[in-house]
């Protein structure tokens, strides 16, 4: 359905929601977005927050261009929040695949953690104020 984000360059992260049904073209379309934003660094920490995705429509090619994109910084901080079985397995197919700094957590006070920023006041709620929702046509 869509995936919004919003980057916060004090804190040198991007904050992005995913909800509904997500497909290729939603991944896809996100990376153009988002790496096209002015605001937006590769060395940026990320943190992607999954608890509203109902399904996945990826294919293992997807997996394997997402995998293989090199829109980061090997150095930054990428965690995936997951807490469903499903989203979790399919964020831990990924992260196998990934050179760098991803990983996989079923809350999100332990991605927090990990990314150093737990603690903070950190709404990664899509709808919070200064997110931009991204959608495939």
């Amino acid at each position: 359905m869509a995936i919004s984000y919003r980057i916060d360059t004090q804190r040198a992260m991007v904050f992005a929601v995913a909800t509904g049904t997500i497909t290729d073209s939603d991944i896809q379309k996100y990376f153009e977005v988002l790496t096209q934003d002015g605001g937006f660094s590769p060395t940026f920490g990320h943190l992607v927050d999954c608890s509203k995705v109902i399904s996945l429509q990826i294919s293992a090619v997807m997996v394997g261009v997402i995998a293989r994109r090199k829109v980061f910084s090997p150095h930054a901080k990428r965690a995936i929040f997951a807490p469903s079985d499903y989203v979790f397995g399919m964020a831990r197919m990924l992260q196998a695949q990934q050179d760098g700094l991803l990983e996989v957590f079923r809350t999100l006070e332990e991605a927090q953690e990990w990314l150093g920023i737990g603690g903070k006041s950190t709404s990664v709620a899509a709808a919070s104020p200064g997110y931009i929702s991204v959608r495939s046509a």
